[in-house]
């Protein structure tokens, strides 16, 4: 990233006189692929010689924050009780004057609404990113869902939720820019793999031989196309008895019918050798390694799409739904092809699509492979995501 172009703060006043102040708002610093990406951009802004702050409910990603320079504010803020959350503007217009903060980013609508009032009484910018594919069955939902759109700029991380926006809420149309998740290219890098990493998961997971390895990376809920899946292979096996695989279920399981329904499924088609959750796995880029396909057969549409870009960094081909923004994440053109996408809710053609990567010749599986690595580098990379964020950040700053 060229440091030396947005390190150059002579360009822009900040209240403070000093180096631009970023707070980021969201309900809680835990787990998730929006509270890594928060700290993330944490790390790249102190990086920059900016402050960052974030404010959220204490989770498990507060020591790293801290540990890359970042600084937490604990606030209640995943509150959707009215008047705990214009308690929360309260505090939040305190700390924009106490630390003379130039941006307000929102991650989430509760928080949000609590930071568009703070913001509009200090009249600092508000920048929000669109994360998710709210649900809007009602007109109170949707005005509860509009504040993610009332940002001066709006984040889409996809063309997918950059058109959901703009259909829902066509007066902000303008206000939205597409910024691509991005993927760690140090951790998902083959290079940085080492095979003992992969023969640990294969050991572990009794995925041994020469039984080609197909993997859907997922957490265990009925959005993610488990049982599709299941139905497909079933379909493929019973056709051609010759074919031979590993279809491992890897991810979380919090839904426990549902992972019981999964494993009878696997019961009553006779796949009990073929198909098995392995459950969760803490080395993912090591997991997409030892795949030979991703299959990710989700039914409710994605608003990126990131284990699709994971594998496909890690030279993985990916066979992906029709839906969201997963066809964003992969080329199927035939010239440059990385995977495939397919009709979501037919098993048929998800048998068909999995026979067709399955047959594939040792060229064409390397050439998708290296096609796969070259284009999550130029589209998907988390340099390339953490520039467009920061040129955002950038606009809204007063030139002196």
């Amino acid at each position: 990233m060229p440091k030396a172009v947005f390190s150059d703060f002579s360009k822009f006043r900040s209240r403070g006189g000093g180096a631009p102040v970023i707070l980021q708002i969201l309900p809680k610093l835990g787990t998730g692929g929006v509270e890594r990406g928060t700290v993330d951009l944490a790390e790249e802004l102190v990086k920059l010689g900016w402050r960052a702050l974030v404010v959220a409910e204490r989770g498990e990603l507060v020591e790293r924050l801290h540990a890359v320079g970042g600084e937490f504010i604990e606030m209640p803020a995943a509150t959707k009780n009215p008047l705990k959350m214009w308690a929360n503007r309260n505090r939040l217009i305190q700390i924009i004057k106490n630390s003379n903060v130039d941006i307000v980013h929102a991650r989430s609508r509760a928080p949000a609404w609590s930071a568009l009032w703070a913001t509009s009484a200090t009249n600092t910018p508000f920048v929000t990113t669109y994360h998710g594919n709210y649900t809007q069955k009602s007109v109170i939902k949707g005005f509860y869902n509009s504040v993610m759109a009332r940002g001066d700029v709006v984040i889409a991380g996809s063309n997918y939720i950059a058109d959901l926006v703009k259909k829902r809420h066509p007066a902000n149309a303008g206000s939205v820019k597409i910024v691509p998740r991005g993927v760690d290219l140090k951790a998902f890098s083959i290079e940085n793999v080492h095979r003992e990493r992969i023969e640990e998961l294969r050991d572990k997971w009794d995925a041994f031989g020469d039984r080609p390895v197909l993997m859907l990376p997922g957490r265990m809920s009925p959005n993610k196309g488990h049982i599709l899946l299941i139905e497909a292979i079933s379909l493929l096996l019973g056709r051609n008895k010759r074919i031979e695989l590993d279809v491992l279920l890897v991810g979380p399981g919090r839904h426990q019918n549902y992972m019981q329904l999964v494993e009878q499924t696997i019961e009553l088609r006779g796949l009990g050798l073929d198909v098995r959750y392995v459950g969760n796995c803490d080395d993912m880029p090591a997991a997409m390694a030892m795949a030979d396909f991703a299959v990710l057969p989700s039914w409710f549409p994605e608003t990126f799409g990131r284990v699709s870009a994971e594998a496909q960094a890690m030279g993985t081909p990916v066979i992906v739904a029709d839906c969201g923004a997963f066809p964003e994440t992969l080329i199927s053109d035939e010239g440059n092809k990385t995977g495939w996408i397919v009709k979501r809710e037919d098993p048929e053609i998800w048998a068909d699509a999995i026979e067709q990567a399955l047959a594939l010749s040792q060229s064409d599986r390397v050439k998708m492979s290296q096609a796969a690595i070259a284009h999550v580098n130029d589209r998907f990379s988390l340099a390339g995501m953490m520039e467009k964020k920061l040129d955002i950040y950038i606009s809204l700053l007063k030139p002196q």
